[in-house]
């Protein structure tokens, strides 16, 4: 670690501290939206300046266009608060309307579990389970099939819905049997975002459900146990992926912690490498930032070719990389333009959103802020908005908000009640 190293070090540390003091402050709670976005990614920024493993140099710039874009997040979050005092975030009065929340939990813990069971009996007729269960890799590739696997997916909201049952005292003993098949078909999908989705969001949720009992040790032990869950994931889905990366001093005898390091400072090497270096484009206008637009065009209508899924590889030192931070990611598809109006409109969306929750009212909001605080919380590893959220929210409207809460089940806005 040289001078410059611990320099930046220190400013980004600095910054990431300062954004929950400054929350705790102004919004009253500890973890906010300004918490999570500045935080996570200044201190990924700071993990960087440790050099523990061989990465690309970050310039000047990019260190710039992250400043930037956590002042313009920043400038967003304070627009979205005007209007709005402390003690209301602090001392809401009134109550929570959980109707039909027994509803959305039991048909998504169903239609889930109806997805990964499917998906099990057809690639079971297909290979027989002795020789999936000795080769559990495969399922990465194979189990999430065309259509089919969004039922799976929308797994991922089990949890979440699971901690919005708890805190309204709704919850009953079967209630862990549909989180634990949907969690089971999570582990099946062989996609470790689906756990780091699901376990994120709850606790997200959980931070606006029951803000008093939610604590920083929870949020840590959370933290841990998808730790647990990434390195064994590595060990035994992950088989292919090399694990020779070259690190520093102590650290490079702690391989086990190297993927997740790479995982957690990644992005800002390799968002230098495809800006600077490489020099390589996005494929088409808003690669990343427009992929539900596209997917839709091209894998759903066949308007236009299909657009990849997965960003460019490059090098970044330790490895090659192919994820670049939402800010990376944006910068990548629009440039410093593109900084300013998702940097400056995601603060303010999700404030409002966090607003909106901390006041008495429907209980899918919840879930909704739960969706993008985990965007947030992953913002310095990807850009998260992508097709698969949009289903999410295109699931949480149609079964929340108009079954469950429109006129479907009955006829008008549910005022209150519990189920």
């Amino acid at each position: 670690m040289s001078l410059l190293d611990l320099c930046w070090l220190v400013l980004f540390s600095s910054i990431g501290m300062i954004s929950i003091q400054v929350s705790n402050r102004v919004l009253g709670y500890w973890f906010t939206p300004l918490s999570i976005f500045v935080g996570m990614n200044s201190f990924s920024m700071a993990g960087y300046h440790l050099r523990l493993l061989e990465f690309t140099e970050v310039s000047f710039e990019i260190h710039m266009v992250l400043l930037l874009s956590l002042f313009l997040f920043s400038t967003g979050v304070y627009l979205g608060l005007q209007g709005v005092s402390r003690s209301d975030l602090t001392n809401p009065s009134g109550k929570q309307n959980n109707a039909n929340i027994g509803i959305f939990f039991y048909t998504t813990g169903i239609l889930a579990a109806s997805g990964w069971l499917l998906t099990s009996l057809i690639l079971t007729g297909k290979y027989g389970l002795g020789w999936i269960l000795g080769n559990v890799w495969m399922l990465q590739e194979a189990f999430q099939m065309k259509f089919i696997g969004y039922l799976n997916m929308i797994g991922i909201l089990v949890l979440p819905a699971y901690v919005i049952r708890f805190a309204s005292g709704t919850k009953r003993n079967i209630d862990l049997l549909f989180v634990a098949l949907a969690i089971f078909g999570l582990l099946l999908a062989g996609i470790k975002a689906y756990m780091a989705f699901s376990v994120l969001m709850a606790m997200i949720v959980w931070s606006v459900a029951l803000p008093d009992r939610f604590k920083i040790k929870y949020l840590v032990g959370g933290m841990l146990g998808l730790l647990v869950f990434f390195v064994l994931y590595n060990y035994k889905i992950d088989v292919n992926i090399s694990q020779n990366l070259q690190g520093h001093s102590l650290f490079a005898k702690l391989t086990v912690l190297h993927r997740p390091y790479l995982y957690m400072v990644g992005s800002w090497p390799a968002l230098e490498n495809i800006i600077n270096s490489s020099k390589i484009d996005p494929p088409v206008f808003g690669t990343v930032v427009l992929q539900p637009m596209w997917k839709i065009l091209g894998d759903g209508l066949g308007i236009v070719d299909p657009v990849p899924f997965n960003l460019p590889f490059v090098q970044i030192g330790a490895a090659t990389f192919n994820v670049y931070s939402l800010t990376g990611e944006v910068f990548w598809d629009f440039g410093w333009v593109g900084v300013v109006v998702i940097s400056l409109g995601l603060g303010y969306l999700s404030t409002r959103l966090y607003v909106a929750t901390r006041r008495p009212g429907y209980w899918a909001r919840h879930m909704v802020y739960g969706v993008i605080g985990y965007g947030l919380f992953m913002s310095n590893f990807i850009y998260s908005y992508r097709f698969n959220v949009l289903v999410m929210l295109v699931y949480l409207y149609i079964v929340a908000f108009v079954i469950c809460r429109g006129g479907i089940i009955m006829k008008g806005p549910v005022r209150d009640g519990k189920n």
